[in-house]
């Protein structure tokens, strides 16, 4: 366990978090997980890939309880349920090899991890609107509309379950701008980077 790398990438939507985890990935030659945390922690648990899939990186709503009828609303999962059982996934797998984790709080999951480093992705608004306009085939009001949607998701869902903040710069070992270097190098960066910290 104190020999495996984790990595733990926080990112602002658009910036290339997950694109730059899949490269750190084939570079250091470990697993990256995104979606299959989702799907590992549904296997796991009682609760489905779906329900989970539906508030992955999302705070539940009360309003979501009032909408169920009475034995649904009694037997839904709470978000702090979702979230313990989401992070004894990444504690297990943090625990067996060295990993990648994108976003779900695992730096806050692992601040007790001796080695993790935890590094958090940004953009300029422009760089991260073209991105997500040529990934999803979207006009730019969609895509800024999204951007807002999902980072103001992110930063409540990170807020909710941390004494730390989203976005603030002292919560992370490197904080860097995707936009300025571009996807490759950006992931080269932080190589340099783990290269570094391991070394002392």
């Amino acid at each position: 366990m104190k020999d495996n790398l984790i990595l733990t990438i926080g990112r602002q939507y658009g910036s290339g978090g997950l694109e730059i985890g899949r490269l750190l990935s084939e570079k250091l030659g470990i697993p990256c997980y995104d979606k299959e945390l989702v799907t590992k922690a549904a296997k796991g648990s009682y609760i489905s890939e779906e329900f989970f899939n539906e508030f992955d990186e999302k705070i539940i709503r009360t309003m979501y309880y009032f909408g169920a009828d009475e034995y649904d609303a009694a037997h839904l999962p709470r978000n702090t349920e979702l979230f313990r059982i989401q992070a004894d996934t990444i504690r297990n797998l943090a625990e067996e090899s060295s990993c990648i984790f994108i976003g779900r709080c695992a730096d806050v999951v692992l601040r007790d991890f001796p080695g993790c480093i935890n590094v958090f992705l940004h953009a300029s608004k422009e760089y991260r609107a073209e991105r997500i306009m040529r990934l999803h085939a979207l006009n730019r009001k969609a895509a800024l509309d999204m951007m807002n949607k999902i980072d103001k998701q992110r930063n409540r869902y990170y807020n909710a379950f941390s004494e730390k903040k989203w976005n603030d710069v002292s919560s992370y070992d490197l904080v860097l701008d995707s936009g300025k270097l571009g996807s490759e190098k950006t992931a080269q960066l932080i190589c340099d980077y783990i290269k570094l910290f391991k070394a002392e």
